[in-house]
């Protein structure tokens, strides 16, 4: 969990630390599912933006890594590692 302030803390999805010989890195990977994207009958909430703005926001004053993924490269990786498995 992020310390954002907000009535709870702020969750990510994978939060990593790199070890390197000089420094550790920090790492956010957020999995942004089709409700990021279109609109659905679950997750019609515009504080969805909002809580990925402030995710975003914070990491950027906290010098840590924000990546996203979309679930297009999700279903892309899963049909490609599926026809890997099968061949």
């Amino acid at each position: 969990m992020l310390p954002i302030k907000r009535e709870k803390n702020l969750r990510c999805d994978f939060y990593i630390l790199i070890k390197g010989s000089k420094s550790i890195r920090k790492v956010i990977i957020e999995v942004n599912g089709s409700q990021h994207y279109k609109m659905n009958v679950f997750f019609n909430d515009k504080s969805l933006e909002e809580r990925d703005k402030m995710k975003k926001e914070y990491s950027e004053k906290n010098d840590i890594i924000y990546l996203e993924v979309t679930y297009e490269k999700i279903i892309s990786f899963q049909k490609n590692f599926l026809d890997l498995l099968l061949e």
